[in-house]
């Protein structure tokens, strides 16, 4: 089944790289049909249907769309881009059409080699750069000195209706870098914490960061990383007790059983995780340094 879906997606690369390329990103936007919210980023989104991509040069964008790749699972090591290199793919596959403003919303595959990840990307209508956020990384799976697909991912990702982005990932534990292509035939688990991250989209296209929540590490299956039957959000781990208060640019995490975001005003306070939790001591506030105790 592997090598089956291995030849699908490879076809569907190659085909797509004799499809439609531009210098004019608007162009590329329009021309991709939009996609309705939710969405859920499984590890082949990018073969579903609707099948319509735009390839770009990466320079459209000057260095503010990062395209560098990743070494390893952990994403310590960056694989930086070579001037030489020659499969180095930069395209719009995907359209979402937001919900709270006037911008272009859309996912683009950085491809190099064995290699790949997937940014969201926000852009004005004229086409200009305004912001992105990695939502998934994959890396070569070798086995027997073959590559077998799909690839080993580290990173998926939803988006709501509302706007709002969960990026999911595994970190793994080991200190010592497990290697994207290495032979990972010899490993039956890799040992890993899952932490989701929660972004909201605001009206101006950026991605601000409103909270997180942490697992407790286990190990996992190397299947869980490279099965695209598997996605990271339908797992049963056991969350890590911990707050985590945000308060404007300052963040305060505490070892509490359950996780506060405050707005930059200071009134907009709710509870994250988990939700059966509504009720904050006031010393915490007093201890957040906020003016609030009812």
């Amino acid at each position: 089944m592997k090598r089956i879906i291995a030849t699908l997606v490879f076809i569907v690369f190659l085909y797509n790289q004799l499809l439609a390329q531009t210098d004019n990103i608007s162009i590329a936007f329009r021309a991709i049909p939009s996609v309705n919210l939710p969405y859920y980023g499984i590890k082949i989104d990018q073969i579903l249907e609707p099948q319509r991509r735009y390839h770009f040069p990466v320079s459209i964008w000057g260095n503010s769309l990062n395209v560098n790749l990743w070494k390893d699972l952990g994403l310590t090591i960056p694989l930086e881009k070579n001037s030489n290199d020659f499969f180095h793919s930069s395209a719009i596959y995907r359209k979402f059409t937001p919900s709270n403003g006037s911008y272009y919303l859309g996912i683009v595959d950085i491809v190099l080699g064995d290699d790949l990840k997937k940014m969201l990307v926000t852009a004005t209508n004229t086409g200009e750069y305004i912001d992105a956020l990695e939502i998934n990384v994959a890396g070569g799976y070798w086995v027997d000195g073959l590559q077998s697909v799909p690839w080993l991912h580290v990173k998926q990702f939803t988006i709501d209706a509302d706007m709002k982005v969960t990026v999911y990932r595994l970190i793994p534990t080991s200190s010592t870098p497990i290697m994207f292509g290495a032979n990972t035939e010899i490993l039956t688990t890799i040992n890993a914490q899952r932490i989701d991250e929660i972004y909201q989209i605001d009206s101006t296209g950026q991605f601000i960061k409103t909270g997180e929540i942490k697992y407790q590490p286990k190990d996992y299956p190397v299947s869980t990383f490279s099965d695209v039957s598997i996605n990271f959000w339908e797992g049963d781990e056991i969350t890590v007790c911990g707050l985590s208060i945000t308060s404007g640019f300052k963040t305060l995490e505490l070892d509490f059983g359950f996780k506060v975001t405050v707005g930059e005003d200071n009134n907009d306070i709710g509870t994250q995780q988990p939700k059966q939790i509504s009720v904050i001591p006031p010393f915490l506030y007093t201890f957040a340094g906020i003016n609030r105790t009812s």
